[in-house]
């Protein structure tokens, strides 16, 4: 064993040395010989999207040939520096800068795809897009604005998850610079997470909480040194090549909103520290700033062009920076030399986890899924920590590679469970048809999670408005981790109901239930779920002011059936995936019901998408399965996205077939603590309903059907969309609809 050990760093000693020694240049005319040029350090500045012309200026050197020895950065020159100072290529750089999803790493809301069922099938009420953690009787407000567990993650992949006990020991010796909170002094990071030093340079206050590092609080360093020049020659550079993305100070008429306001608070904060930066800069350095006229801090999405900047930025600078090019030997010979300095494959000797308070370790440790003594797959352990995350138990989950013996490392996994175990979220829905249909609902919902070792919830959700509902249920998984379960609940509903029977006058009424039930399931992942179950209870049937309708009481009781299965990417606006729901009732007078019927409802959705252009398409059947079927069982046609064209309630019967095509666009983007985007689409629906007798069953000539045009956004409190529809005997409606999901 030794002898291999000894071996093994013989050869990569020699292999060093023959990097070393190509490095000499094949000509020294016109070029800087390895031995005798000068050090030159980068000193990158912050300055948020902007800071992506930093991936052009790195890009450009490259290609020119120019080699750095050391890196300084502060916020977003720290995020690019600490991964070119990791050995990240800069091809490799670029590749995943331009790949990356801005708006989902500067949120905490997992993908869809990664949400548990029982989790994610709240997304079809409306509630808001937030969660708020209840601590006792407090209700505590989110510690940031911009999400912290996905941008850790993408700070890990850009670095390959680096930790070194001094950044000096990187491939490329590195320096990050962030600000006390306390005394406002610049604090220079030199050791630890390469991920977390990064994420720590560009905490910017009051949007991401400060990060701790030995005895300080750190906030984003631009406050104290934007520009870290004196840094770079402090690290290494006999000449620095600083490079200025700052972001200038608004002029008075150029503040048009509260963000302008926010970022120009920002911009006159860090405005002294630019100040002292650029008198820093000696004869000898190079001032390279790009042309970013134009492009604020949060054009995150305009990637492209930010690195195009940068590199001409670079060729503006040309010929300052020619004498410092090597020939492509020894550049090569350079590159080289950088690589075999980086961090060896993490092979794990052991994996650690800090303690939980409430929620099992098992559960992380299962999901996790981490073995010992292999290589550590970051891809791999970065989808599971996204699993287990969207459970929603968590603030973050994060993790440190630590090195061990033998050349191994230590995987340290930090949960950061949220500050209480119970949560809560609100929602409101607004609809108007602006011909006396109106409607305002507001939710509300508490969930009560790990009631007991094996991950039981309790959840009660409430809904006050012209409808009205109580819904409340024991979550109880038959075993830790088991996709078994058994959910009793209770149940009550008030609806209001507009309705237009055979041969009779529009009218109203009002329908009463309560219920208990208790169902038995299984979840299928994050793909759906199966329930089968019974129900008793009671129902009220009353007429608002309107003979049509007597008043009447009922018992209810029967057998229920529900399958769903959801792999839509979001619910109000998808652009990927599909929904498939089959919902079976069957009224039993064994159960107590003084009615007995079948009633089968089958939904589905798929979405499809290409460049901005989304289509969804919707279908949907119901039938009483030749039973005799209460009229308020009935289900109804009529209203926003169910043929809009007529009024709610237009067709109302036992069986039902509907189909819907809708196109939209996303034709604007909308900040990101406002939403996600705004759209423009179309829609064309079709359908009928008919009585049980088989010769209503309806052929084409006999289908309704509708036409319209819409805007829409995708809000943080809900989706928003003003509709228009024209459809069949010349009817038309316009809508306004708020939080609605349909």
């Amino acid at each position: 064993m030794m002898m291999r050990r000894m071996t093994d760093s013989f050869a990569v000693a020699l292999l060093l040395a023959a990097s070393l020694t190509q490095a000499e240049p094949a000509t020294a005319e016109g070029k800087a010989a390895v031995a005798e040029r000068p050090r030159i350090g980068l000193a990158l500045s912050g300055g948020g999207a902007r800071g992506l012309a930093h991936v052009g200026v790195l890009k450009a050197l490259d290609r020119l040939r120019v080699p750095y020895d050391c890196i300084a950065g502060t916020s977003m020159g720290a995020i690019a520096g600490g991964a070119f100072a990791s050995g990240t290529s800069v091809a490799d750089v670029e590749r995943m800068v331009r790949a990356a999803d801005w708006a989902y790493i500067f949120s905490d809301k997992p993908r869809r795809s990664d949400i548990p069922y029982f989790r994610k099938s709240e997304d079809f009420q409306s509630y808001f897009d937030f969660t708020l953690t209840l601590k006792g009787l407090q209700l505590l407000p989110p510690r940031n604005f911009v999400g912290v567990q996905n941008i850790g993650l993408f700070f890990r992949d850009l670095t390959d998850a680096t930790h070194a006990v001094d950044f000096d020991d990187l491939p490329i010796p590195f320096r990050a610079v962030g600000t006390d909170i306390v005394t406002g002094d610049a604090v220079i990071l030199s050791e630890g997470m390469l991920a977390e030093t990064m994420r720590a340079s560009m905490t910017i206050p009051g949007v991401f909480p400060p990060i701790p590092y030995k005895n300080h609080l750190l906030v984003d360093g631009g406050i104290a040194n934007n520009l870290p020049v004196n840094v770079a020659h402090d690290l290494c550079g006999d000449v620095v090549i600083a490079v200025d993305v700052s972001t200038p100070i608004f002029k008075a008429d150029e503040m048009k909103s509260v963000l302008d306001y926010g970022t120009q608070a920002v911009n006159v904060s860090m405005q002294r520290s630019m100040n002292e930066s650029l008198a820093a800069i000696q004869e000898q350095d190079i001032l390279i700033s790009p042309a970013l006229q134009g492009y604020s801090p949060a054009d995150f999405g305009k990637v492209d062009d930010l690195i195009r900047i940068g590199e001409e930025a670079v060729a503006l600078n040309e010929e300052k920076l020619l004498p410092y090019q090597l020939d492509q030997a020894s550049y090569d010979a350079w590159k080289r030399a950088v690589q075999l300095r980086r961090h060896p494959v993490h092979r794990l000797q052991q994996v650690t986890m800090e303690k939980t308070r409430w929620v099992n370790p098992r559960v992380l440790q299962s999901l996790l899924d981490v073995r010992h003594d292999q290589v550590l797959d970051a891809a791999a352990l970065h989808q599971r920590i996204d699993e287990v995350f969207a459970r929603g138990d968590f603030s973050r989950i994060s993790y440190d590679v630590l090195p061990a013996e033998e050349g191994k490392s230590v995987l340290h996994v930090i949960p950061e469970e949220k500050p209480g175990r119970d949560f809560v979220r609100f929602g409101l829905s607004l609809y108007s048809d602006f011909q006396g249909d109106a409607e305002f609902t507001a939710l509300a919902s508490l969930r009560r999670a790990w009631l007991n070792r094996l991950d039981a919830e309790w959840r009660t959700d409430v809904e006050i408005g012209r409808d009205k509902a109580l819904y409340s249920e024991w979550y109880q998984p038959a075993s830790l981790g088991s996709e078994f379960f058994v959910a009793p609940y209770f149940s009550y509903r008030s609806d209001y109901r507009d309705s237009s029977l055979d041969g009779q006058l529009p009218f109203s009424y009002v329908l009463k239930t309560i219920d208990t039930g208790m169902e038995f399931g299984s979840v299928f992942g994050r793909w759906g779920e199966l329930r089968v179950g019974a129900l008793t209870g009671r129902g009220r049937v009353d007429g608002e002011d309107d003979p049509v309708v007597e008043g009447q009481s009922f018992d209810r009781g029967g057998y229920t059936f529900k399958l769903t299965l959801d792999q839509l990417d979001n619910v109000s606006f998808p652009h990927h995936g599909g929904l498939v729901r089959v919902n079976f009732y069957e009224s039993a007078d064994d159960l107590g019901a003084d009615d007995s019927y079948s009633r089968l409802l089958l939904e589905g959705r798929q979405a499809f998408t290409s460049d901005a252009n989304t289509l969804l398409l919707v279908g949907r059947a119901a039938s009483s399965l030749g039973t005799d079927m209460p009229f308020h069982e009935n289900v109804r046609l009529g209203g926003l996205f169910n043929l809009s064209a007529m009024p709610s309630g237009r067709i109302d019967t036992p069986n039902q077939i509907y189909g819907r095509a809708q196109y939209y666009r996303q034709i604007a983007q909308l900040p990101g603590l406002v939403g996600k985007g705004v759209y423009a689409g179309g829609l064309l629906e079709s359908g009928w309903g008919w009585e049980n007798d088989l010769f209503d069953v309806p052929d084409a000539r006999d289908l309704l059907w509708s036409a319209g045009a819409y805007l829409a956004a995708d809000t943080f409190i809900g989706p928003l969309y003003l509709l228009g529809a024209f459809g069949s005997d010349n009817e038309m409606a316009v809508y306004m609809a708020l939080g609605v999901n349909f």
